[in-house]
């Protein structure tokens, strides 16, 4: 009880400023869920501590929300009203690069002899180029590679870990490409043969017992992969290992490449982004946007500029089909991409849109609501968040040109 009064005396003096934009004490928006959540941010409390007292005020204005009803809230509100996260019991260990050298040549040479194998090579190096899961992989069905926007690039889409209908896409290297259709073309006669329908379309198919063919899991993939481990000495490494060493890999991208921390949130989709650094001049724009979109923007600029890429009009040689890129937010300048690899056409530098693609990038934000709505966990809102957190940050440098060319 004291910790849901401190809370609401809290809100109470706030709302009762004179200009406060929201005066209304039957109304709080999601602004005030931060505010909530930065009053009970004192480190020197204990972790458990503050995320008791942020627990007793949010399961209170929850049961105002569902029972009493006497209060309305903002529709993120509890999104951004959590308890702060425990940090990990476990740290995670990649595997080094000679192991996984050896590893990856030794799968390669038995994949000529053993289907199991072959199936697991397969898996090992689309691991360790997405972002999925090895029960992805296991999932992908023979119609999972789609063409990119950039020329000689491919994605790989399956169903996200979650479900809710959600698919995921990931942009994967020709190498990759050639690894997954030569396993469609191995596992042919298994779809061929294979009598239960429901695993007809699958790729990563195989004889288990009695000749009966049978999808790989997780399971199956762990046993083989540690046959490998075993066979060379090495530890039993695990999926969370390749996953780890895929996580690596992309913080070694941004510190060799000197990318920015949103850069990092869009190649890893694991980075929380600093947003609490804030200038005068151009709150008002950030308060509209947040307010319209529910998104925090904070000042972004010193991590990533989209300004920059905003230019007056698109030039007549890119000014083509095959150059849109991004769902139409924008065009590549360049004749051959550069950037073969997870990051978005956004953060590209030859990426170039105008503020006449505005609609483009409102559409493209209202697509990702609609994902974040269908999120069944805090950790798939977070990872697309950050997809939206950069088109709504390009929108507001589109706001800031058209404001520009309105005072000249």
């Amino acid at each position: 009880m004291g910790y849901m009064r401190d809370a609401l005396a809290m809100l109470d003096n706030v709302k009762a400023q004179k200009g406060y934009p929201n005066p209304d004490p039957k109304y709080m928006n999601n602004q005030e869920a931060l505010l909530v959540r930065s009053f009970y941010s004192d480190e020197s409390v204990k972790l458990v501590t503050r995320n008791n007292k942020i627990g007793a005020i949010r399961r209170f204005l929850m049961w105002e929300r569902d029972e009493n009803k006497a209060i309305s809230f903002d529709d993120m509100f509890f999104d951004y009203l959590i308890q702060y996260e425990e940090p990990s019991k476990t740290h995670g260990k990649s595997i080094p690069d000679e192991d996984l050298g050896k590893i990856s040549a030794w799968l390669a040479k038995q994949a000529s002899t053993s289907h199991e194998m072959d199936l697991t090579y397969a898996a090992l190096h689309i691991a360790l180029e997405t972002e999925f899961r090895i029960n992805q992989i296991c999932h992908l069905k023979v119609d999972c590679i789609k063409p990119s926007a950039k020329a000689h690039e491919y994605i790989v889409q399956t169903y996200h870990k979650t479900g809710h209908g959600r698919l995921d896409s990931f942009v994967i290297s020709e190498l990759t490409y050639r690894h997954l259709m030569r396993i469609i073309e191995n596992t042919e006669p298994y779809r061929e043969k294979c009598t239960r329908r429901e695993l007809s379309d699958y790729i990563f198919l195989y004889d288990s017992t009695m000749n009966t063919v049978s999808l790989m899991d997780s399971q199956n993939f762990r046993t083989w992969f540690q046959q490998a481990c075993t066979a060379l000495g090495l530890p039993k490494y695990t999926s969370q290992n390749i996953r780890d060493t895929h996580m690596t890999k992309s913080f070694e991208y941004v510190l060799k490449h000197g990318k920015s921390d949103l850069v990092m949130a869009a190649l890893s989709k694991h980075k929380y982004l600093d947003t609490t650094k804030s200038h005068y001049i151009e709150q008002k724009l950030n308060d509209m946007l947040e307010a319209t979109y529910g998104i925090i923007i904070g000042d972004l600029d010193d991590c990533y500029s989209p300004s920059k890429h905003i230019t007056e009009k698109i030039p007549e040689n890119v000014d083509r089909d095959e150059n849109v890129v991004e769902n139409g937010c924008g065009n590549c300048k360049s004749a051959q991409c550069t950037m073969r690899n997870a990051l978005p056409c956004l953060i590209c530098d030859n990426f170039i849109t105008t503020v006449r693609h505005e609609p483009a990038f409102r559409r493209a934000i209202e697509a990702v609501d609609k994902l974040i709505q269908n999120s069944g966990t805090k950790h798939d809102k977070d990872d697309l968040t950050t997809i939206k957190l950069l088109l709504v940050m390009y929108l507001k440098a589109i706001y800031q040109k058209k404001q520009e060319a309105t005072e000249q």
